[in-house]
């Protein structure tokens, strides 16, 4: 006799998305999109007039703006990866959105480290950073637990 506990060939109602996954399924779709914006928003400042006004402001918008372009790139790739991924239900797809999920914590913690040291920043304003961190850590804290327990999770990627 099976076990459908550690038999995951039994995936009978996990052969669709469902649950808690539709809630990622979600994300998944809408994370390209969020990271394509920050991308094209992040490239109009890379005009010279724009570019000048800042790096003469203070020397870290530069780094700033760089990490920030070159980081939402990185996770544009990898979430167009988690995307497909998780479209064909592959093995992999909650192992990689562990790490996304921890890269992204990663990357708003550093991008928040780096815009309090500008002093317009600073000055101004750092609750959307401080928000930042706390959605994120947040995201790690609830999502992380998820894929690494969740018997729907080990059931449906399989592939």
């Amino acid at each position: 006799m099976k076990n459908p506990e550690t038999d995951y060939s039994l995936i009978g109602e996990y052969n669709k998305i469902g649950g808690w996954l539709v809630l990622v399924g979600i994300t998944m779709v809408i994370s390209p999109f969020f990271h394509f914006n920050v991308i094209n928003e992040n490239l109009k400042l890379y005009s010279p007039d724009k570019w000048n006004k800042l790096i003469n402001n203070h020397p870290l918008w530069s780094i700033l703006i760089s990490f920030e372009t070159i980081t939402s790139i990185i996770l544009l790739v990898v979430s167009v990866v988690l995307l497909i991924a998780f479209l064909k239900k592959k093995v992999y797809f909650p192992s990689l959105m562990i790490i996304y999920r921890v890269l992204n914590l990663v990357i708003v913690i550093t991008i928040s480290l780096i815009a309090v040291q500008i002093p317009y920043i600073a000055n101004g304003n750092i609750q959307e950073y401080i928000s930042a961190i706390i959605g994120q850590s947040l995201a790690c804290a609830i999502w992380i637990p998820y894929f690494i327990k969740s018997k729907r999770v080990k059931r449906t990627f399989i592939n």
